[in-house]
């Protein structure tokens, strides 16, 4: 991953499978409260992938809007472009 860049659903889905894996191994092993801890980590995996598809909608609005713009100037339909949006 690229510094500065969201990490992919992948690398979340990854992460979250392994920190899983590792508090059902210590919980085998008797460490108190791993279940909580489990549960806060899938509560925090899916809190970062819903944030990433409101990322991604959001970005993909803005190049529609964009791209409804610049064919509405091409059309020299400026005015309207304004008008809706």
């Amino acid at each position: 991953m690229e510094p500065g860049t969201s990490p992919s659903r992948s690398d979340l889905e990854k992460a979250q499978r392994i920190v899983s894996a590792a508090l059902e191994v210590l919980g085998d092993f008797g460490v108190p409260e791993t279940r909580v801890a489990r549960i806060a980590v899938e509560r925090a995996a899916n809190f970062l992938a819903e944030r990433e598809r409101e990322r991604r909608l959001a970005e993909a609005l803005r190049r529609a809007e964009e791209d409804f713009r610049t064919a509405a100037q091409e059309r020299d339909w400026k005015g309207v472009a304004d008008a809706v949006l």
